[in-house]
């Protein structure tokens, strides 16, 4: 999940967030670019990819499958090392330098305790009220790579098991958090300052990602950070003049369409299970964002309405509870194995899904990430990503 905090407060509720002023085209120049504080159409691409994975957890696979949901953690993760990327050579920009001590404070704030408090749940639920039984014991396995940092090991460690343990879908929260540990130091310290070191840096990255599975078992674990890499390089490039000129196609109305349909296309064509066939999606998720953040016009103004925005804002813990809200409608008699029933059971469970997600955002994400902005000296107003 991509956790990134844009620089300012995202609009209220009670108006639709406003696109940055373009030229004719409604493409923006590269000032125009660098001024925008606040991303509202990537709240949108947000919402779009917890919707997708929303999708992976319907039980009737037959028909849902079809919708590549998975692939909507391909595009957390670009999204997450574009924007997390972009702020901090902004902040670079201003200031000189990153602050660690600040970036860090606000990612442990902004992360564990909504992580930990759904992590706490789960623990009730299976030990004190005894849900899912049959797989109490893969959760008491797996329960301390969750408390210790490592969620992913449930995923790619027990690869092939039907039934993976209660809160396996935490598993990127552990990829995001390795690259928020260790991308600030080499990026921003490091290397800080130096277009070109950041981009050999990437390069050599990518390839050890997409080649480590191939070389050792251990290596499925670094497959995931290819697509947060192609997302920081992306950032690397948008924010220097000469590469944005140079990218400002991408941003022009027939690239931006095709980009989009493109991705629609892998989608339902049933190919993305390839890791090829992923890094090149992963490619195109970039290439759409580039066209995204540069773009001010009408095609992308989807993006940027009300409830897509709302429900990027609510991502975060939605990603993390979805699975209550459609446990609980399948097992009514909505939960029916059926194609039809498994329309009701989305209808029922998907705004269940978004009210429990508002309820813990508005009540514990929401003050909690206030706490981590005062704690390191950056109080402005709040803006949930």
């Amino acid at each position: 999940m991509s956790q990134a905090a844009p620089a300012q407060a995202a609009p209220r509720g009670d108006a639709p967030a406003a696109a940055p002023a373009a030229g004719p085209r409604g493409v923006l120049d590269h000032d125009a670019y660098r001024a925008q504080r606040y991303f509202p159409a990537l709240d949108g691409v947000r919402a779009v990819a917890v919707m997708l994975v929303f999708t992976v957890h319907v039980k009737y696979e037959d028909f849902w499958k079809h919708f590549a949901g998975g692939n909507g953690v391909t595009m957390f993760f670009v999204l997450s090392g574009f924007l997390i990327t972009t702020l901090a050579l902004r902040e670079e920009g201003r200031r000189g330098a990153l602050s660690l001590r600040s970036f860090y404070i606000r990612r442990l704030f902004r992360i564990y305790p909504t992580y930990f408090g759904v992590l706490a749940l789960y623990c009730v639920l299976i030990y004190g009220a005894g849900f899912v039984p049959e797989r109490r014991g893969l959760f008491s396995d797996q329960l301390p790579y969750y408390v210790l940092g490592f969620p992913e090991h449930g995923y790619f460690g027990l690869k092939g098991i039907e039934s993976g343990p209660p809160f396996a879908a935490a598993w990127s929260i552990g990829i995001e958090e390795k690259f928020y540990l260790v991308w600030p130091l080499l990026g921003f310290v490091f290397l800080r300052g130096r277009f070109r070191a950041r981009i050999a840096a990437c390069v050599i990255a990518a390839v050890c990602c997409v080649t480590a599975p191939s070389l050792w078992d251990g290596g499925v674990y670094l497959r995931e950070y290819v697509f947060i890499v192609i997302g920081v390089m992306l950032a690397l490039a948008l924010h220097e003049r000469r590469w944005y000129d140079r990218l400002r196609l991408l941003a022009s109305r027939g690239v931006v369409l095709a980009t989009f349909a493109a991705l629609a296309a892998l989608q339902v064509a049933g190919v993305l299970d390839e890791q090829p066939v992923r890094v090149l999606d992963g490619i195109l998720v970039a290439v759409a964002l580039a066209g995204i953040v540069m773009s001010a016009r009408s095609d992308t103004a989807w993006l940027r309405a009300r409830p897509m925005v709302f429900l990027g804002q609510v991502s975060y813990v939605f990603y993390l509870t979805h699975n209550f809200a459609l446990n609980f409608v399948e097992k009514t008699p909505l939960g029916k194995q059926t194609l039809l029933w498994s329309f009701a059971d989305v209808i029922v469970a998907f705004p269940l899904a978004v009210l429990i997600a508002w309820a813990i955002h508005a009540s514990f994400e929401r003050p909690l990430t206030r706490v981590g902005h005062r704690l390191a000296h950056r109080d402005k107003p709040f803006h949930a990503v």
